[in-house]
Formats: structure tokens, sequence, C-alpha cells
């Protein structure tokens, strides 16, 4: 019979094993770095459950992650001053915040922000960013209209795009029903949710007969999928969080639904030498990036090489702009943009560049850059970034309607 001792000391080299797996080292100037410490432990936890469970033929590590995402989601906390409901625009699932003004009419119609949250087009909804927009609703005093768009991979592109123009386009059209103030709406997401509301900014230049656009917030943007290995990409990745790899997965379960021939889009494998010779390997050159973010990595961009195969499947998505805004051929009439980038982030490098050609082309740009803080930072309830992110875009939002 083994007795409490044994227990008690094979418990023990459990539980330090167990922190030496979970332990990531990480850069120590991040701010809310034990927070980012215990989504990263987390993640990792649920990757390896999810990764058993789906050999076993149970429930799918996407889908698993889906339901702790709410399972651990801690209830929200009331919002008072704050009508919130749920509603339908045009077929596509909508969360509503509107500010209640008690020196005002509940009649009286208020600008309009759109936004489109993160997860990579495969995780996290309306649900798990209640809090976040209900603080950018308070904020701003805009009505702030939370689009739960459907989720890759069972969604492939278009469809997550087509839902948040779908829902935009509703909001431009029946504002008035809702409290808004048709010309004066915005944009906004994060991550993926930035990629979204920069595609949806960009087709909108094209559409006639709507009220315009008056602004864009993108929040540390996914905006290409031409180049993984940009400095950003190699040199901040959080592991166990967001990783060049986890990046490349992501961008094709939007793209193709699973995360076949990742390999070979890990190394650039997957654009053709013509491609990398073309005026769109120009567009997300590495030169275009900060002198000190250049000098990041030695490495060089090749461009003789690459699966002319896999490149020609690729390339009609890979350069269609609503699925990488980067690759725009035009951009000059996108209304003003706030764009937020954070230093410890793989997705650095893509805001940096995209704002950089933007104000180029004549567009009215503000660049924000967090250099503490991580991917996601706007979501950790609370935190003095978090603070910081919605004073900016309160400002933003108000100079630009």
């Amino acid at each position: 019979m083994v007795s409490l001792k044994t227990c008690g000391l094979l418990m023990a080299i459990v539980t330090v094993l167990a922190a030496i797996w979970l332990y990531e080292p990480l850069y120590p100037d991040i701010e809310d770095i034990g927070k980012l410490r215990m989504i990263i432990a987390l993640k990792k936890v649920l990757t390896v459950v999810g990764t058993i469970s789906e050999s076993l033929g149970f429930i799918s590590q996407v889908n698993l992650t889906r339901s702790m995402s709410h399972i651990l989601l801690p209830k929200p906390a009331p919002f008072e001053n704050l009508e919130i409901r749920d509603d339908n625009f045009s077929g596509v699932p909508v969360r509503i915040f509107r500010p209640i003004h008690k020196d005002k009419s509940s009649s009286e119609e208020l600008p309009g922000l759109v936004f489109f949250h993160g997860g990579g087009w495969v995780l996290l909804d309306v649900d798990v960013y209640h809090s976040l927009t209900a603080e950018m609703a308070q904020e701003t005093g805009f009505v702030v209209v939370s689009v739960d768009y459907r989720l890759a991979p069972e969604n492939k592109f278009p469809i997550p795009f087509d839902d948040c123009l779908t829902a935009t386009v509703h909001l431009l059209r029946h504002g008035q029903d809702y409290g808004v103030d048709v010309t004066r709406i915005a944009v906004s997401g994060d991550s993926a949710g930035g990629n979204l509301a920069a595609a949806v900014a960009l087709r909108l230049t094209v559409e006639s007969g709507l009220p315009s656009l008056k602004s864009q917030v993108l929040i540390y943007p996914a905006l290409q999928a031409f180049d993984f290995r940009m400095p950003s990409v190699l040199t901040r990745q959080l592991p166990g969080f967001l990783t060049q790899k986890s990046l490349v997965d992501y961008w094709l379960l939007y793209y193709q639904g699973n995360t076949a021939n990742a390999e070979e889009f890990l190394n650039n494998n997957h654009t053709s030498a013509i491609l990398k010779a073309s005026e769109y390997a120009d567009i997300v050159h590495q030169s275009l990036l900060p002198e000190k973010y250049r000098k990041e990595i030695d490495e060089k961009p090749l461009k003789n090489y690459g699966n002319e195969k896999l490149s020609d499947a690729f390339e009609p998505t890979l350069l269609n702009p609503y699925f990488c805004p980067l690759l725009s051929q035009r951009v000059e009439a996108l209304p003003p943009t706030l764009m937020i980038t954070a230093e410890y982030d793989v997705l650095r490098d893509d805001g940096f560049i995209y704002a950089k050609r933007l104000a180029e082309d004549g567009v009215t740009v503000k660049h924000e850059h967090f250099k503490n803080s991580f991917h996601g930072f706007i979501s950790i309830d609370g935190s003095d970034s978090q603070k910081k992110f919605l004073v900016l875009l309160a400002k933003f939002l108000k100079e630009t309607m």
C-alpha cells in the first residue's frame, strides 16, 4: 500500500513537472505578463486535451476551445447606462450596445461603430467580447454593433467577410431604425476582426448609393498571407499563444477549411518565383518597416523558389483585397484610419506597413504603437493598456465624426 508520504511526493513531482511544462519564457517588459502566462497555460492545456479528444473521435479541438471559452467566461458586469439587445441584420446576428443619456432624448440619433471580433476567423464570438464592446460604447458614447459572423473552418472565405459586409450595409441603410446616424458610422475590429474591418472598408469605397464610412479602427490586424517570414513573425512569437505556426494555421482554416500544406506556407513556398518577383512582393517588403525592425533578422527575402502548383491554386484568393487587404491595388479612397499595433505580436509588421502605405496614398492615419503590449491586450479587462486604448478610440472617433 502506497503511503501518504509517497503520494505527497508524487503529487509534488507532478506539480513541478506541470509547472515546468506550462512555463514559457517571455519578454520581461511585457505589461500584464501574469495574465498572459495564464492565457498561455490555459491554451496549452486545451491544445493537449483537444488533440487527444479529436484523435479519439470525440469533440474537435476547435469546438472544445469554443466551448471552454464560454464555460470559463466570467459573468459580465451589469452596464446600467447601456441598452443592450440582440438583433438580426439581414440574416446576420448582432448585439447592439446603445448608451443611455439622461439629458438626451432616447430617440436621438447617435454615431455608430460596427465591431468585428478577433479569434483567427475560427474562435470567439460576441459573448466573449461582450464586456469589451460594452466598454467601447460607454467610453465613446457611440452605438456599438458587435457582429456575430459565421466562423471557419465550417465557413471559409468569403463567408465571414460577406456576413460583416452585410451587417455593415444593413446599418448604413437602416441606421435610423436603431437610433444611429447613418452619416456617422465607422468600422473596427481586432486581429482577424481587423482584417474583416479593413476588407469591409475597402469594399465600401466602390459601393455607390450608400453613406460613406467616416473612419476605420484597425487593432493589430491580420492583413496579408503573402510573407510568413516577416521580422515580427519570426521574432515576436508568443509560444503557446500566437506563433508563426498558429498564424499560418488560422489563415489556412479561413482559406481552405483545413491546415494541409502548412509547412509549405511556413517557408513561403506557397508563392511562386513569379509572384515573389511581382509588384505584390514590393507591397509587403521588409524595407517598408522602420530600420530597427528590419535589423531584427539577418534573413533576406529570396525570390527564386516556390511551389508553382500550390501558388497557382492560392493566387486568386491571396490577391483578393477582401482576403488580404494589404495587397489591395487602391487604398486612397479609404476613410481616416486609427491603426493600433503591439510590439509583442507576430502581426506587428502588417500594421506598420499598412499604416505607412495609407499615409503615403493620402489617407489620414493615426498610428498608435503599444511598445510593451502583446497581441490581444485590448481584451484584458481593467488593464492600463486597455484603458489607454479606450481613451484613444473615443478621441479618434469624435475627431473623425
